[in-house]
């Protein structure tokens, strides 16, 4: 009898052990959503809260403003200068061609094409 029930509790730890892996797949926080215009801005970091897209960018010669953006993914062929102002001035950096950022380096209020 005791070796039954030694062997029942082996396989509750196994399957206990099997249902945690698959309730809490690694990775599954930070993978970037589905972006299917130009850009797409979050205002919560991991791609979370409001989303907002943006399609064509006038070089250098518009300011995209009232945003308070924590993570975007850029779907365009050229730079994009992001920045803490809300009238594309302050502390700024580039987001590249292609590139995705779960957390920016500050809130953006701002941006336009570099």
């Amino acid at each position: 009898m005791r070796r039954g029930i030694r062997i029942a509790a082996k396989g509750l730890v196994a399957a206990g052990v099997a249902a945690a892996a698959i309730v809490v797949p690694q990775g599954a926080a930070s993978a970037a959503p589905s972006c299917t215009s130009d850009l797409c801005l979050w205002f919560g970091t991991n791609y979370t809260g409001t989303k907002t897209t943006a399609g064509y960018f006038d070089k250098n010669t518009h300011c995209y403003f009232d945003g308070h953006y924590n993570s975007a993914i850029s779907r365009t062929g050229y730079r994009i200068r992001m920045y803490s102002g809300s009238n594309c001035n302050g502390p700024s950096f580039i987001l590249s061609p292609g590139q995705k950022l779960p957390r920016t380096k500050f809130v953006v209020h701002s941006f336009k094409r570099a």
